[in-house]
């Protein structure tokens, strides 16, 4: 734009009519120089313009998923308040319950639950051990159902509860 200024006071100045139209079409490039450039900055705004309103959406959808978050947080908080509970009640049961039985049997039960990830006992399905995996023989499972004693699988040692299976 400064350097089109000066070049139109040069025209004043030009005494030829050579360096006249040389001057004229060195004006005629600088302006369009300058339409180019104005053109590209126009693109350039709009371009910004677009990305600001991407910004926009992405932050509405931040916002969005922060709310949905805090929502699933405080479920869930509730959840573990609620399960908190129902173990405080379990504990409870289960105390009165280990107080009943027989101390050989309740510290036989708590080493093999210690061992064994929790799982003392397992229900016999199907004649296999849901423990280990391996066949538990029918004396056993005959010696369960018709005693009531206590049976051990004799490959993870869990304590096994059978139950009559029903023939559909």
């Amino acid at each position: 734009a400064e350097e089109r200024k000066n070049k139109q006071k040069k025209l004043l100045e030009v005494k030829t009519n050579a360096e006249y139209k040389a001057l004229l079409k060195e004006v005629e490039y600088a302006k369009q120089a300058d339409s180019a450039t104005e053109d590209d900055i126009l693109v350039v705004l709009e371009e910004i313009d677009a990305l600001e309103q991407k910004i926009k959406e992405k932050e509405k959808s931040i916002q969005e998923s922060e709310r949905k978050l805090k929502e699933e947080t405080l479920n869930l908080e509730r959840e573990g308040v609620e399960v908190d509970k129902e173990h405080q009640i379990l504990q409870g049961e289960r105390k009165k319950v280990a107080a009943e039985l027989d101390p050989a049997v309740l510290g036989d039960y708590e080493k093999i639950r210690s061992k064994r990830a929790g799982q003392a006992v397992v229900t016999v399905r199907k004649e296999v051990c849901p423990g280990c995996h391996m066949q538990v023989p029918p004396q056993t499972i005959n010696e369960v159902l018709q005693t009531g004693e206590i049976r051990h699988c004799q490959y993870c040692r869990r304590i096994l509860y059978c139950e009559l299976e029903e023939t559909a």
